[in-house]
């Protein structure tokens, strides 16, 4: 039931350099969607897909034991239960402790589309906001 990234997932025709590109990935995990803590994931680590971590949360496999690693660059978007850990930080030196920087941005297309047999929602409606 998780689904564990094992390293970069990058997409053949990038959307950051062709906002036309149509390659999509969908990730669906009953519980948790994880980076995994092996000699692919110790610097930057790119993951370009749609996660969604039905019962779980995205995170980093030993997230607060792992080495520090660089960035976790990630385009597409996260549903997720609970917000899952990458990294630890010491709030005093803002200095990162284990894990992975969050370098996360939203991918534009899914305003309008989604991967394949992804479950998308057409109408949302706002029903609060808080700041």
């Amino acid at each position: 039931q998780n689904i564990y990234i094992e390293g970069n997932l990058a997409y053949a025709d990038d959307p950051m350099v062709n906002p036309h590109s149509d390659d999509m990935l969908g990730l669906i995990a009953g519980q948790n969607v994880i980076v995994a803590d092996n000699a692919d994931t110790q610097g930057d680590v790119t993951v370009q897909a749609s996660i969604m971590a039905m019962s779980g949360s995205f995170m980093a496999e030993n997230y607060n034991t792992r080495a520090v690693n660089g960035s976790l660059r990630l385009l597409g978007s996260i549903y997720q239960q609970d917000r899952g850990a990458i990294g630890t930080f010491d709030w005093g030196t803002n200095n990162r402790l284990s894990g992975f920087q969050k370098n996360y941005r939203f991918d534009d297309r899914l305003s309008s589309a989604a991967p394949p047999y992804y479950p998308f929602v057409r109408n949302l409606q706002l029903i609060a906001w808080w700041e």
